[in-house]
């Protein structure tokens, strides 16, 4: 029995020179030191490679450039996506791997750690072998998928493999971003622009072509800018490529033409004034009824633009705590892009929960004023963030002998102060369309807040009339 622990017993400092028990370890698997040296051996491997055939910079960059110089690969080199009216667009994927190939010695991927209790952890890397320098995101993906309808559980496993990748891409491609060098990728990005703009037929025949094409499906000019957020002469060739991928799916049958363009608003419907049948000869004229008080609309001049007519819209998708944004899709319901925003909130640290309240503060505060589903659905966000080591103290109620504070007064009294900061009548119509003025005018119309909204369109004339008495 003495040669099954051969090895020599260690001696106790404190034990007076006597022997310490030992128990015999264990013997790792035969498989899993298989699996351990294979995975070592790899990475050894990979990194002499690395070292041997170390990449040539020039040639690597001009490889990039003439794989970008394709029209294929140009097309889906950038995501391109409108939010409040501002062209949003950056490298994708596609074209991140594309560099990563020709650039060389560079590994990249995502990896299922462990996946329980209806959600995954995941991992996602970028590695240079030649530099050793890694990035590498760590995050988890609840097996959910977010609907119009509410959230949907899925379990189908495709389903959720596919739910995991499309996550991981992107993570997978902030990666790539942080390990390659940044004027690489500022380079592959102008050539891809270069060869769109001398591809994309973006004249004044070829945007005839675009609308005439698109009236085949009942799509007007007013719809295809609604979607672009500019006007239809100042669409990019990145906008023109997507249109042209959404009118084969439209021809193919694949989708309809509301899944993409919002319907035209109804005109509205004018009644004519009714006016009261005259008194009999015979009878006396009854009393007149005293005369109903003027609208508010009669009370104040034109101002110019109307602010009550159009429709406040919601285009914004949910950005995550890189500034990222988590689904291409603009959500066009406030309750759903609040839906979205809650699981991303879920899935967050503190920290992570601060910069997703950065990038998506304009979004948010549009969800909560258009929405009161959404307000209440996003209630508490802030004070659950304060909830750290510094929480928020609870706000002290007025004193009895204290009126309550008009909100909507302080909210006019606002729009009145930046009424005479703005130095032209552009600026004023513009800043009368705002979502701060419109949808604070259209709820104090639903609200019967008369009195607020003939002093605002009130001041907004005397404003432009102003304006227009100096230029004279």
């Amino acid at each position: 029995m003495s040669d099954t622990f051969g090895q020599e017993r260690p001696r106790n400092p404190f034990g007076n020179g006597q022997d310490v028990a030992i128990r015999p370890q264990a013997a790792l698997g035969a498989l899993a030191s298989v699996e351990q040296q294979r995975a070592l051996g790899e990475i050894q491997a990979q990194i002499m490679l690395a070292k041997t055939y170390p990449r040539d910079p020039q040639q690597a960059v001009d490889n990039i450039l003439r794989d970008c110089s394709r029209v294929s690969l140009a097309q889906a080199g950038q995501y391109e996506y409108a939010r409040g009216g501002t062209s949003i667009s950056g490298p994708s994927i596609k074209l991140l791997e594309a560099i990563a190939r020709r650039w060389g010695n560079i590994t990249s991927g995502f990896k299922v750690i462990h996946s329980e209790n209806d959600a995954s952890e995941v991992i996602c890397y970028a590695w240079d072998l030649e530099t050793g320098y890694r990035d590498e995101r760590q995050f988890s993906v609840r097996h959910i998928r977010d609907t119009r309808k509410g959230p949907v559980k899925l379990i189908d496993e495709r389903e959720i493999y596919e739910l995991i990748a499309n996550m991981s891409q992107r993570r997978k491609r902030a990666c790539l971003q942080a390990v390659i060098p940044a004027d690489v990728i500022e380079a592959a990005t102008e050539q891809c622009q270069e060869t769109l703009a001398s591809n994309v037929d973006t004249s004044v025949e070829g945007l005839k072509k675009l609308l005439k094409a698109f009236s085949e499906f009942g799509v007007t000019q007013a719809q295809i800018e609604q979607r672009i957020q500019c006007r239809l002469d100042a669409i990019s060739p990145g906008q023109v490529t997507q249109l042209s991928r959404i009118y084969a799916s439209l021809k193919d049958g694949i989708s309809t033409p509301s899944q993409f363009f919002r319907a035209a608003d109804p005109p509205r419907q004018q009644t004519p004034p009714t006016r009261p049948p005259a008194p009999p000869p015979p009878t006396p004229p009854p009393p007149t009824p005293p005369a109903p008080p003027p609208a508010a609309e009669d009370l104040a001049p034109d101002p110019g633009p109307d602010l009550g007519t159009d429709v406040p819209e919601f285009e914004h998708v949910v950005l995550d705590e890189q500034g990222e944004p988590i689904d291409g899709e603009l959500q066009l319901d406030p309750l759903a892009w609040a839906q979205q925003f809650l699981d991303a909130w879920t899935r967050n640290t503190i920290e992570g929960r601060s910069n997703l309240l950065y990038h998506n503060l304009d979004a948010l505060t549009e969800a909560r004023r258009l929405s009161p589903e959404a307000d209440a659905l996003l209630d508490g966000l802030e004070a659950d963030q304060g909830a750290g080591e510094n929480p928020v103290p609870p706000e002290e109620p007025p004193a009895p002998d204290e009126p309550p504070v008009d909100e909507d007064e302080r909210l006019a009294a606002e729009i009145l102060a930046r009424l005479p900061m703005l130095a032209t009548a552009l600026e004023v119509v513009e800043f009368s369309k705002a979502s701060m003025v419109l949808g604070t005018i259209q709820r104090w119309q639903r609200e019967g807040r008369t009195g607020l909204v003939a002093s605002v369109k009130s001041a907004f004339t005397n404003r432009l009339a102003a304006l227009k008495a100096g230029n004279a």
